[in-house]
């Protein structure tokens, strides 16, 4: 699959598709680098794939526990068909947002030249040997990891100052670890909410992904 009118094709790996506008957006602005050219959903159900299809996106769902039912295979062989089929549409980038699944070696062995990057919703450290990372008062926070309700439980929790999110490179069969791209950073009040983190981080992943999907592909050659 070639470049579409200078752009690079990529593909997009959803959840539930909630962040995807935002690169949709991204993708018809006029200094956008990007034409996507697969969108798949893990989930059974996803709002996201009804979104990519209406933009005549090719869209799929590929859920683990229906494909293992339905083929008998392991999920390593659930990882290898899909790396083969998203490698069929020959990306210069993945972007995971909002996709929950662990991608082992048996998925990124198909991508060796193809940058693949996640949105994790908290602060992730420059160094990932780091246990914590430094606020912009100076307090400390500790690295929150996990799904996204699971990492507010930590964040309402802790009493920390700021939040926010990361994308970052992936690294294979680890979690949330790898050098990141794009960090943003918020102010937290003094009576937050699970509601109140969720709208404040969204609006901060709206203008992450894009970012960060420039920032990427501004690195490869024309």
């Amino acid at each position: 699959m070639k470049e579409n009118r200078g752009k690079f094709p990529i593909s997009v790996l959803i959840g539930g598709g909630s962040r995807l506008p935002a690169i949709l957006k991204y993708e018809k602005s006029p200094d956008s680098l990007a034409k996507i050219v697969l969108v798949v959903s893990h989930k059974k159900e996803s709002p996201g794939i009804d979104l990519a299809l209406k933009n005549n996106i090719p869209a799929v769902y590929f859920n683990l526990v229906k494909w293992r039912n339905r083929t008998g295979k392991t999920r390593e062989e659930y990882m290898n068909a899909l790396g083969f089929l998203v490698s069929q549409y020959e990306p210069k980038l993945i972007a995971l947002v909002g996709w929950d699944l662990i991608l082992d070696k048996n998925f990124t062995t198909y991508f060796p030249n193809c940058p693949i990057i996640n949105l994790h919703p908290a602060i992730l450290p420059e160094d990932e040997s780091q246990t914590e990372v430094i606020l912009p008062d100076g307090t400390k926070s500790p690295i929150f990891r996990g799904e996204k309700n699971e990492v507010f439980d930590q964040v309402l929790k802790s009493g920390v100052t700021y939040y926010g999110c990361t994308i970052h490179y992936i690294k294979p069969e680890v979690t949330d670890v790898g050098k990141p791209i794009v960090t943003k950073i918020f102010k937290l009040g003094p009576s937050e909410t699970k509601e109140t983190l969720e709208q404040k981080l969204y609006d901060q992943e709206f203008v992450a992904l894009p970012e960060a999907i420039n920032k990427v592909l501004k690195e490869f050659p024309k």
